[in-house]
């Protein structure tokens, strides 16, 4: 049996730690996660994506009042997927961060919107077919902001009811990110009102 030290600090202060001395070089930390997605470490977003190893993803939908979905078409430098139309907001869940927590942040960064109510309807684990990505999706409440895509991120957006979406995604499924796919299908399988 190994002995215990009790001078191991929490997971939350290494984070600390490691946060600080990379701030200066603009380092996203990620954690790594094993096949039951428990974390096994922690290491910079580009590593991780290099070494294509697991990590948490978060989708979220932004509903407007009449009950459309807020789509954006990811910039061209945005790989993968570049110039391809995806939900209203998406990104990697940052090292000690929750899903519901990194949801916020990307709704906030993506499209500047804030102060929404955001419901968890899906959960995926990390697989080859999510692009290594433990998924957690979120809908909106419908809401009477504006979003404002961040030029960073997207080239364009748009609102669209499902029927819309649907004829999308027959229609043009090139022009989709494999998210919006995986969304759109959650969402027929809620019982959510989202039909006009």
């Amino acid at each position: 049996m190994l002995p215990v030290d009790n001078n191991i600090k929490s997971l939350d202060y290494y984070i600390r730690m490691i946060q600080d001395d990379v701030l200066e070089q603009d380092v996203e930390l990620i954690e790594v996660l094993d096949n039951s997605g428990k974390t096994l470490m922690i290491m910079p977003r580009s590593e991780l994506v290099k070494q294509e190893l697991f990590f948490k993803a978060v989708l979220i939908l932004f509903i407007n009042k009449n009950k459309k979905i807020y789509i954006h078409k990811r910039a061209k430098h945005k790989k993968p997927y570049a110039g391809m139309w995806t939900c209203s907001a998406t990104g990697f869940v940052k090292a000690g961060e929750s899903f519901e927590e990194a949801a916020f942040r990307e709704l906030f960064e993506e499209i500047a919107i804030s102060g929404v109510r955001l419901n968890l309807i899906a959960k995926h684990k990390a697989e080859k077919n999510t692009g290594n990505a433990a998924l957690a999706l979120y809908i909106s409440e419908p809401s009477n902001f504006i979003p404002c895509f961040n030029t960073d991120e997207a080239e364009d957006g748009m609102f669209v009811d499902l029927e819309e979406l649907n004829s999308l995604i027959v229609n043009f499924p090139e022009l989709l990110t494999p998210a919006l796919k995986w969304a759109y299908l959650c969402l027929n399988n809620k019982e959510l009102d989202l039909k006009l």
